[in-house]
């Protein structure tokens, strides 16, 4: 039995020295060597040259690293560059953009105007109910108009054309819709809107009519912004009219002030001493309002066919 062992521990070592010889040799690191040779001491050339290879493997590394933080110090102040140019190039496009704001809203005030200069001689009148036909129209203006004015006067009156602005949705078997009279002279208007300026409304022929001059949406808008300033200008009874392109013409002892604005109307009323805030915040408008003051220098009028305003409106 022992002699069975001693068999089997030899077969042992000779399995793991062979096992040891697979072993490959990784880049020379690992060398076989005799016994004689593992026992030998390192020699001060056998450290300088083992400290050659380290610093050559450590400087190959560094030349690597060097190269890659100049290709990135390059890709670094390329994007720089680019950042640069973008922000002057967003300069460059605001500015661009601040100009062409300006002067599409000159190009649009520019359009406003012309149109409401080719608006300047129509009077838009609101109440006549649309049972009257468009047949019907020249007959009902040329009697209204001979009620308006002195027959003679009337008769002379020169109408280019008569037609109903029609509101969209439906509309009550009596609705009212407005309609637009378009004149040949501004003198024929300026005698109609004369006649008919210190009434609240016209009745005629059981129909009661106002009377507006016929403005382009952007100058009602704009004259609606401007209703706290022409509320204390009633108020305080100081003349004014509208001018083009959208200016208000306040007449103050004596001298003629252009407004744009209501901000400068504000300023104006202030250096003459002659509002506050709170006055422009009771002129204001409360709510939806449709007589938007469009009449100048004729004072706006309630359209008698819609309920009266309750406190809360």
């Amino acid at each position: 039995m022992a002699d069975l062992h001693a068999e089997a521990s030899s077969e042992e070592e000779e399995a793991s020295m062979d096992a040891l010889d697979e072993i490959p040799q990784a880049g020379g690191l690992y060398m076989e060597s005799s016994d004689e040779e593992n026992n030998t001491p390192a020699t001060k050339g056998d450290i300088k040259s083992l400290l050659r290879d380290i610093r050559k493997m450590f400087q190959a590394d560094l030349a690597i690293l060097r190269e890659d933080m100049l290709s990135l110090t390059g890709h670094l102040k390329a994007a720089e560059e680019t950042s640069a140019h973008l922000k002057a190039e967003q300069t460059t496009l605001a500015a661009e953009q601040k100009r062409l704001t300006a002067s599409q809203a000159t190009m649009t005030l520019k359009l406003t105007e012309y149109e409401d200069r080719s608006r300047s001689k129509n009077i838009k009148i609101r109440g006549i109910p649309t049972t009257i036909d468009k047949t019907e129209l020249p007959q009902y203006v040329g009697r209204l108009l001979q009620q308006i004015l002195p027959h003679k006067q009337a008769k002379n009156i020169l109408v280019d054309n008569i037609y109903r602005i029609r509101r969209q949705g439906r509309q009550p078997q009596q609705a009212y819709s407005d309609i637009i009279i378009q004149l040949v002279t501004h003198l024929d208007k300026t005698a109609i809107m004369a006649a008919v300026r210190d009434l609240p409304f016209l009745a005629f022929e059981r129909h009661n009519l106002t009377f507006y001059n016929d403005l382009s949406k952007p100058t009602m808008q704009w004259r609606q912004t401007m209703r706290p300033v022409t509320s204390v200008l009633r108020q305080k009874k100081i003349p004014y009219h509208w001018g083009t392109p959208r200016s208000l013409q306040i007449t103050a002892e004596g001298i003629t002030h252009t407004i744009h604005s209501p901000e400068e109307g504000q300023l104006f009323l202030a250096q003459q001493g002659i509002t506050t805030q709170r006055e422009l915040r009771r002129g204001s408008p409360r709510g939806q309002q449709w007589d938007v003051d469009n009449i100048a220098p004729f004072e706006p009028r309630r359209d008698p066919h819609l309920p009266e305003a309750g406190p809360g409106n």
